[in-house]
Formats: structure tokens, C-alpha cells, sequence
């Protein structure tokens, strides 16, 4: 910090002597009048120049004294700084430096990684309006739940939000809350997605019920219950043998999770329904009706890891 002052001072006084002889030299050599105004035209130049380096230095100060970036390296740092600055990200170098804390403190991020992740936090808030850390912490689960890069999860979340998903302003809360329960079901963040989007388009009057039905049959499938039991063996299942291939996860819990969805679609007494999938779902199943749960084994929709949403916004931007 002590160098960082003494750099300032330095800076404060060449600028000082700049000024002076500039000024001196001008009004000599062509003019009181004519000098004056091009001193004045060069000195709002000098001003703007000094303020845009003393704005971007207190920046650069609070950035590294944030957990975690500080060994990053100020130099390093600063062009970072500077590059999601001409990227035409921020409106200012304080926007740039939060928005820099924020993805560093919850991802653990440095360097080009660190950049990239800024610049799509920035280019959410500025075109849906979500604040960058609320973003970047939906963006940090995606990636700690399903293995995904951070392009991918902000580029997900832009489609989501491009798609309606967040219609009941829950979309970045349901991700945090209800990714884990969809791994657990085998599902990858793509599914999730998707799910997510079926369910909306069948009538789920909130984003977070489509989640809390997944939730409740993630806990239930694994409980060993007679409840749960009953639900499976009416299914046509063994609730043992279900359980084993769940608790394996991954593409054996997502094919027994389709096969279970597609059991209870196809039953043809609504009744007989009703109470199995009030076993296996609880009161979700209540809440939002077969068409609801149908659609929960629906990953192929328009959400893709290979489309990307962020490329379109910055294009525009």
C-alpha cells in the first residue's frame, strides 16, 4: 500500500510540473489567446487520462485485497482489469473490480478464467438485469454439481432466461437449490434445463414446484418405505432394485427415473394414478397433475450446451 501511495504522489506531482510547462511553453510561443485554448482542449486530455489511472488503481486496490485473488499479482491483475474494460464490459472500473470479487470469491477462479466468467457476469446483469453475484453463485453450483465449465453454466442460464424460465422470478434460487437433488437422479444440467422448461410449458404456476416434485422423489426413492414400495410395486417394479440402481446414479438412476415416469404416465385408472404418484411425488403430485409429472421425463428440449446464448448477447452488445 505504501508503494501504492508513494506511485500516486510521484504521479501527482509529474502531472503538476506537465501542466506547468505545457502552459508556459504555449502562452510564449504562439499567443496568449490561441494558447490558452489549446492549453485548456490538452488539460481536459491530461485531467481525463490521470482520472481514468487513479479510477482503475482504487479498483485494483479493493480487488486485491479480496480473498483469493491477491496471488493473482497486481500487474497481472490490473490487465485483466483493463481487458474487460476495452472488452466493452462495466460501465466503470469499480463495476469491473465488484464484479471481479464476486466471481473470484465463489469460484476460486484466476487469470483468463477469472476474465471470461467476469465478462459473462457483466453481460447477464446488463441484459436481464441479475445482480453478478447472484448469477455467478447459480453459475458456481451448475459447475460444482455437474462437472460443467463456467461458459456453459452461464450460457444455460442465459437460455434459461431467454426461454421464460424465470416467470416466478425463482430461476437462480431453484438452481441453487435443486441441482443436487438432479444429479442426483442421474441428470445433467442440460436435463435439469429441460425439465425445468416442460414443466413451465405444462402448467407449473411456480419454477420451484417442478423442482420440489423432483426433490421429493429423489428423497423417496432411496428411503426404503412401504410407501414407496407400494408406488413401485403397483409400477410393475422392485423397490429394492430400484433403490440399488438410483443410488448408483448417474445413467442408471436417469433410465430407471424415465422407465418410473413413463409407468405412471401410462396407467389408465386416474384414480389408481392419482395415488401412486401421491406416494411417490407427495403433495407435488397434487399440485401439479399428471401432465406436470409426464413432462419430468422430457430432457429433450430447445436448451443446449451447444448453443450459445452468450455469443448472440455480446454480438449485439
Amino acid at each position: 500500500m505504501k508503494d501504492t501511495e508513494d506511485q500516486a504522489v510521484k504521479m501527482k506531482k509529474t502531472v503538476s510540473e506537465a501542466f506547468n510547462t505545457v502552459k508556459e511553453s504555449m502562452l510564449r510561443g504562439i499567443g496568449f489567446g490561441a494558447g490558452m485554448d489549446i492549453w485548456e482542449f490538452m488539460k481536459e486530455g491530461i485531467v481525463e487520462t490521470v482520472t481514468f489511472g487513479n479510477e482503475l488503481q482504487k479498483s485494483l486496490n479493493g480487488v486485491m485485497t479480496s480473498s483469493g485473488l491477491a496471488e493473482t499479482g497486481m500487474d497481472r491483475m490490473k490487465n485483466v482489469m483493463l481487458d474487460i474494460y476495452n472488452d466493452n464490459f462495466g460501465e466503470n472500473f469499480e463495476e469491473i473490480g465488484e464484479a471481479l470479487k464476486a466471481v473470484g470469491e465463489q469460484t476460486g477462479y484466476t487469470g483468463d478464467d477469472l476474465k471470461g466468467l467476469t465478462e459473462n457476469a457483466i453481460a447477464l446483469k446488463d441484459t436481464f438485469g441479475y445482480e453478478v453475484k447472484e448469477s455467478v453463485r447459480s453459475a458456481s453450483t451448475l459447475m460444482k454439481q455437474f462437472g460443467i465449465d463456467g461458459d456453459e453454466a452461464f450460457n444455460l442460464i442465459a437460455q434459461g432466461k431467454q426461454g421464460g424460465l424465470d416467470f416466478s422470478g425463482e430461476m437462480l434460487d431453484s438452481i441453487n437449490e435443486y441441482s443436487v437433488q438432479f444429479k442426483k437422479l442421474g441428470l445433467n444440467a442440460e436435463d435439469m434445463f429441460n425439465i425445468l422448461s416442460a414443466g413451465s410449458a405444462e402448467g407449473a404456476f411456480n419454477l420451484d414446484k417442478v423442482g420440489d416434485a423432483i426433490k421429493e422423489f429423489s428423497i423417496r426413492a432411496i428411503d426404503g418405505s412401504k410407501t414407496t414400495a407400494d408406488g413401485f410395486s403397483q409400477l410393475g417394479f422392485n423397490a429394492d432394485d430400484l433403490a440399488a440402481k438410483f443410488a448408483q446414479g448417474g445413467d442408471s438412476a436417469k433410465d430407471t427415473f424415465e422407465d418410473v415416469i413413463t409407468a405412471l404416465s401410462n396407467m389408465k385408472d386416474p384414480l389408481k394414478q392419482s395415488q401412486i404418484g401421491v406416494e411417490l411425488f407427495g403433495t407435488q403430485f397434487e399440485d401439479l397433475g399428471i401432465n406436470v409429472i409426464e413432462s419430468l421425463g422430457n430432457v429433450d428440449g430447445e436448451i443446449s450446451n451447444t448453443y450459445d446464448a452468450l455469443a448472440q448477447i455480446n454480438k449485439i452488445k
